[in-house]
């Protein structure tokens, strides 16, 4: 597993319950085995607040798909949350919006209440062209930020093995 120390240090400096978010990553990495890719967002709500009035319908349609739209109704923390997200996958992808956009990644809710995330055939494909396997991720508010901690399997190791079989 990998150590997230520095990345912990650097996390906390930036809001008091920032060590929630670092110590998600260490909890990814337990969870997920061989990372591969980590990617972290933070959107300011006020911020997308602005962003959201100034392109209203549009800006909804471009960033996110009618089922995030409706299960947010109209929380604007939530949606930025999940942009956050969104930010934080493209990032663990490695594409930022080349190629692929946030359009290709569905951040979906588990019963449990827990963000998924859900990538399009493209965004599958890039995933699987970087060996990346599930994704896993977390997200927290506060202090008027919305944190996002996106984790991707390492699966480079299952490939190796097919090909030494």
């Amino acid at each position: 597993m990998a150590s997230f120390g520095r990345l912990r240090h650097q996390v906390i400096s930036m809001t008091p319950r920032a060590d929630q978010v670092a110590g998600s990553l260490e909890e990814l990495a337990a969870t997920i085995g061989n990372v591969s890719s980590i990617g972290v967002d933070a959107v300011d709500i006020a911020g997308f607040e602005r962003d959201l009035r100034f392109g209203g319908e549009e800006f909804l349609a471009q960033c996110f798909s009618p089922a995030e739209v409706d299960h947010c109704n109209g929380e604007v923390d939530k949606l930025a949350t999940r942009f956050a997200l969104k930010e934080a996958a493209l990032k663990v992808l490695g594409t930022g919006m080349r190629g692929i956009g946030l359009h290709d990644i569905e951040i979906a809710t588990a019963p449990s209440g827990e963000p998924r995330i859900q990538l399009s055939t493209a965004a599958q494909s890039v995933a699987a062209d970087r060996n990346l396997g599930r994704l896993c991720c977390s997200a927290t508010r506060e202090a008027g930020l919305a944190l996002a901690v996106v984790a991707a399997e390492d699966i480079s190791h299952r490939s190796n093995a097919k090909e030494h079989s």
